[in-house]
């Protein structure tokens, strides 16, 4: 092999051949929480059978394919249940079942801890990987992958060291659970006059309205949120609602938990041989080191500072003229409302008139249309798979040229007691090879919360709703069509600095104006939307959302760097606005649970996803952009390199990308 072709002729030199069999499985539907223990039991039965051959194969009989492969099959194995259960836990109807899946959870996380820190498998690996290391740049870079996992765990460690960061990440597991199920569970409920909720369709809170006349209103709804801060022409009831959904964690028990979470990340990262939690989180990122993505994220807030001060001035202006106080300050609860309402004025137009064009059954199959014309695909919908509510809907994702199944999308689009409060995607499956014949077609699970509309009536999105499916199908894609021969690189998991780029590349696809001219149809006439309304929506300003993006990512690396002197109500009221009074940024900052560390791929990724739509201009296509980013597997050439070889140069300034942000 010419391991000199560079990124994509590497992965053309070893493309999988084309009449591979696809085995697509859908999603196991648990009766109760036996159905969730015995899915558990058969894990570990079947891992436990897998290491005892694993470990008693003569040294002599060692192949990659008993030894490196074998554990690829065994972590596949696991990503199945873990996130099963963590779906079960975010979108399941029964106490019972969720209640199951934590602990199970737990366990896996526990056995996952032990295992890395194994030193007799470790050895075996290690010997392995000496002895016979492979020539093909696929099984070399799951060597690298998996001997990282022993070393990040520490398998080098004394036995001591070893049991206690063992007991360290359980506890943290633990507490980053009920740091979770307290997003979820504690109340933010907020009690409103009918006078207070003036400028608000009060249709739309027509469940929550008291025999009295007032309004009690969950703000972990974050729809509710956000018609409040877009609409209420109080500034006092944009403040109230502000300071909750900033603080709608924030009791006393999760701020202990915040900082308890911190602190052990710490005590894990120094007694890994680190000399921060961020430093072990960034080691194998493009930015590698805390100081280098430090420098970037100052050089990003100074490139964004023109654009964000001319904003402010702007919007602080529009306040001034609307209230008719020539003193009046701009505050951080009125960036939406003022927003909304320039954006009305350039469109003649109520916001609140663009949900007429967003019917969600014609913006989901227009969707899959453009999608599946961009893309080269088709979405079929399964009816005979089994849900756990009959309001989720089953995609089989197809290739339009072979007809063969590349895997299944499940779409569960309406919020449910107990069910997570915001849009997310999650790999249900990894696409892997299971043999020279067969592979493992990956599943995707896309959790949403569109309110739904009263029976006989069509629901209606608004713009934010819509650009948002886009990102979370963008996520789905990601992982369906990758051609990966192990799950270690198959979708946007496998690595951190490309977990966000293609979401945020079909985000901003959804609000381009050709997609608009398709996308938009008034759900009663059929008439397409204006064409001055779909120039105002494609030049809506992104100053704000870039700005806090950036600082968001400054305070998630500073205080996972142990620098506690960095106070984000500091920093926020120095860069951006001042935050309401007595609100703690961490105790309702939820990407605390996830990107700890890694928040930065939200805006770093917004870049490359601008630089992968510069390359439309000179005759790059869907196809082009599925065959030599999205099939290739993930994590084994660095994300930069992958979009640069694509775009045939290197990447622009971030001064020169933010122009088009």
């Amino acid at each position: 092999m010419n391991l000199g072709l560079g990124a994509l002729g590497f992965y053309l030199a070893i493309a999988q051949p084309s009449d591979l069999i696809p085995i697509v499985e859908p999603l196991s539907v648990p009766e109760n929480s036996a159905s969730v223990e015995r899915e558990w039991e058969l894990f570990q039965r079947r891992s436990r059978d897998r290491l005892e051959r694993f470990l008693k194969t003569p040294a002599a009989e060692h192949t990659f394919e008993n030894t490196f492969e074998s554990i690829e099959a065994l972590y596949a194995d696991s990503w199945k249940i873990e996130n099963w259960v963590a779906i079960l836990i975010a979108t399941h109807p029964s106490e019972e079942i969720r209640s199951a899946s934590s602990r199970i959870q737990i366990k896996l996380a526990d056995w996952w801890a032990e295992f890395w820190r194994d030193p007799n498998v470790f050895k075996i690996l290690k010997e392995q990987s000496v002895t016979h290391p492979p020539k093909e740049q696929e099984p070399q870079a799951l060597v690298r992958e998996i001997l990282s996992r022993f070393d990040e765990a520490g398998v080098d460690l004394k036995s001591e060291t070893q049991e206690e960061l063992e007991a360290y990440e359980s506890k943290l597991n633990k507490l980053i659970q009920k740091l979770a199920e307290n997003f979820v569970k504690t109340p933010s409920f907020l009690l409103l006059r009918e006078e207070e909720l003036k400028g608000i369709p009060l249709e739309s809170f027509a469940e929550f309205r008291l025999p009295q006349g007032t309004y009690v209103l969950d703000l972990k709804e974050w729809w509710v949120y956000d018609l409040l801060r877009t609409y209420a022409q109080s500034d006092l009831t944009r403040q109230k609602a502000e300071h909750l959904w900033r603080s709608r964690a924030q009791t006393p028990e999760s701020l202990d938990l915040v900082k308890a979470i911190i602190r052990l990340r710490q005590k894990i990262a120094k007694k890994s041989e680190y000399i921060s939690w961020a430093a072990r989180k960034l080691e194998d990122t493009e930015f590698s080191t805390p100081r280098k993505l430090n420098q970037f994220l100052n050089a990003a807030l100074k490139d964004s500072t023109q654009s964000f001060r001319q904003h402010r001035k702007e919007m602080t202006a529009l306040k001034r003229e609307i209230t008719g106080n020539p003193k009046a300050r701009l505050e951080i609860w009125d960036l939406a409302y003022i927003e909304r309402i320039q954006l009305e004025r350039q469109m003649k137009m109520p916001m609140s008139g663009l949900r007429e064009y967003f019917e969600l059954n014609h913006t989901l199959q227009t969707t899959f249309n453009l999608l599946a014309s961009h893309l080269s695909i088709e979405f079929v919908e399964r009816k005979d798979i089994d849900r756990w509510d009959p309001d989720i809907q089953v995609y089989e994702v197809r290739d339009q040229r072979t007809q063969k199944a590349l895997g299944l999308v499940y779409l569960d689009l309406f919020p449910r007691p107990d069910k997570d409060k915001w849009f997310f995607s999650s790999a249900m499956a990894p696409r892997r090879l299971i043999s020279d014949t067969k592979y493992q077609a990956p599943v995707a699970y896309v959790s949403g919360v569109f309110v739904k509309a009263p029976q006989g009536q069509k629901t209606l999105l608004n713009l934010e709703e819509v650009t948002t499916i886009w990102h979370e199908l963008g996520h789905a894609l990601e992982e369906l069509l990758t051609e990966s021969r192990y799950s270690f690189f198959a979708g946007s998991h496998s690595s951190i600095d490309a977990a966000e780029v293609f979401s945020t590349y079909f985000e901003r696809y959804a609000a381009r104006p050709d997609t608009l001219r398709q996308l938009a149809r008034h759900f009663q006439s059929g008439e397409p939307l204006p064409e001055h309304i779909i120039e105002a929506l494609s030049q809506m300003p992104s100053a704000f959302w870039n700005r806090e993006r950036i600082l968001q990512s400054i305070i998630d690396l500073r205080v996972h760097q142990a620098r506690p002197e960095y106070k984000a109500q500091s920093l926020y009221k120095e860069y951006y606005f001042s935050l309401p009074q007595g609100v703690d940024h961490y105790s309702s900052f939820s990407h605390l649970q996830d990107y700890d560390s890694t928040f930065w791929i939200y805006f770093w990724d917004s870049l490359l996803a601008v630089e992968l739509e510069s390359a439309e201009s000179r005759g790059k296509t869907g196809l082009d952009l599925r065959q030599k980013l999205l099939i290739p597997p993930h994590g084994i050439v660095s994300t930069k390199k992958l979009v640069e070889d694509y775009l045939g140069r290197g990447l622009r300034s971030c001064k020169e990308i933010l122009k088009h942000l």
